[in-house]
């Protein structure tokens, strides 16, 4: 079993639930990004959409996140997908360090990275 959260809800998934969801759809055009699923390639939003009930409408943006202990330094460039509409009271556009408004948790034996709003 995966789990990830998306725009502060967390969603325990399975194999076997996210093939059902997909069961008698087919995928949209792929537009950049693809995953695999059962050999076919699904877009990912699409199938955050039809196994969370989600909205996909949303923002694409890149982030850079800079980790560093203070001798070596690790750094991560990746596309990050934002809800529109914006449900927190602060605004993102144009915002250096945006991410001093998360929680960042970063499992690097699991391979997990989670960014959660502050409360």
């Amino acid at each position: 079993m995966s789990a990830m959260t998306v725009a502060g809800h967390r969603y325990e998934l399975e194999s076997r639930g996210v093939e059902a969801a997909l069961e008698g759809v087919l995928p949209e055009p792929i537009q950049e990004h693809f995953v695999v699923i059962n050999g076919r390639r699904w877009p990912p939003k699409q199938v955050l959409a039809l196994v969370t009930g989600l909205k996909t409408a949303g923002t694409l943006a890149r982030v850079n996140l800079t980790v560093t202990d203070g001798t070596e330094e690790f750094s991560w460039d990746a596309p990050v997908w934002f809800c529109d509409p914006w449900p927190h009271p602060f605004g993102l556009a144009g915002l250096e360090g945006f991410l001093h408004h998360f929680i960042v948790t970063i499992r690097a034996y699991d391979g997990y990275l989670d960014i959660e709003p502050q409360p």
